[in-house]
């Protein structure tokens, strides 16, 4: 038997369903719906079919995803400059993957719908990975400036110690 051990949980909202995502598996993620449609039922959440979830009873559903899964709706709210490298960097680094959920759900709370990138920049001679959350966006310096020191004072500044230098965002402009 696996034991099941909690390492993070964030809440996102996402289709109208509020989800909580909870590391509870090496290499899953539980989905636990938290609305239900008007028929009773449970919807299925990040638009997922029944043959592509598992359920685990525990007087709830509980869905489990993959990280692969979980990276590749990634790709649905972020543009990945380099994909091969990033999908690599965050199966090496799977704790930012539901940091990077929360991000885009921030980021979109603060700049609106902008297009937001991820980069990985890398350094081999020293050793250094980094992936930037990059957020294009059509706003003046000084606007910028102002929702830039907002996501940092209301997001990064509590995630920077679990991100430990593998994660930073930047605002450019379009």
């Amino acid at each position: 038997m696996i034991q099941e051990t909690t390492i993070d949980q964030i809440s996102l909202i996402k289709n109208s369903f509020t989800l909580n995502y909870m590391f509870s598996r090496p290499g899953e993620v539980s989905v636990y719906p938290i609305e239900k449609e008007a028929n009773g039922e449970n919807s299925y959440p990040l638009n997922l079919n029944q043959e592509q979830v598992e359920y685990k009873e525990k007087n709830e559903n509980s869905v489990y995803l993959s990280y692969q899964d979980l990276i590749s709706y990634l790709e649905n709210e972020y543009i990945f400059e380099n994909p091969e490298e990033i999908k690599r960097f965050l199966m090496s680094n799977k704790d930012l993957i539901g940091i990077l959920f929360s991000a885009v759900e921030h980021i979109r709370e603060i700049f609106g719908n902008m297009p937001v990138y991820l980069e990985l920049h890398r350094d081999p001679e020293e050793d250094w990975d980094e992936l930037f959350v990059v957020i294009k966006t059509n706003y003046p310096p000084e606007k910028a400036v102002e929702l830039d020191t907002n996501l940092f004072e209301n997001w990064f500044v509590k995630v920077l110690d679990k991100v430990k230098g593998r994660l930073n965002f930047t605002e450019e402009p379009l």
